[in-house]
């Protein structure tokens, strides 16, 4: 007799055999399996992509300056609104069923948003001076 029958019978149970999860993944030498090396592939892959989404923008002096001081304005007092909106929403009760809460954390959510939008076109702008007396509409 085995020692397997043995230990089933004395109400222990036999040990499954263990199954092998392979590192090998596309990346070799790197040792991460599927699911990682397909996050960092696309990570190497969206990152040059999001380049292409934040092209500079065309802008005069005076609209820049407008853009700068809304994107500090929103990056300082606008996160502390939203933050005291959140805190006094939070102390309402259950947060499930707060619509006060949901409405601070969309405004939120629109406000970071537009925070990413202004620093993607202040990146790397394109300034040019405004023409007096212009016939056509131009960029500013």
């Amino acid at each position: 007799m085995s020692a397997a029958p043995s230990a089933v019978a004395n109400g222990a149970r036999a040990a499954a055999p263990r199954r092998r999860v392979s590192s090998v993944g596309v990346l070799p030498g790197f040792g991460l399996s599927m699911g990682y090396t397909l996050m960092y592939l696309s990570l190497i892959v969206l990152v040059p992509l999001s380049a292409l989404l934040f092209k500079s923008a065309t802008l005069t002096l005076d609209a820049y300056r407008r853009l700068k001081e809304e994107l500090d304005d929103l990056k300082g007092r606008g996160r502390i609104d939203i933050a005291e909106k959140i805190r006094v929403a939070r102390e309402h009760g259950d947060l499930r069923e707060n619509a006060d809460y949901d409405a601070a954390k969309n405004e939120q959510g629109l406000m970071e948003a537009r925070i990413r939008h202004l620093e993607g076109m202040l990146r790397d702008p394109d300034i040019v001076e405004r023409t007096e007396g212009a016939t056509e509409v131009g960029p500013g």
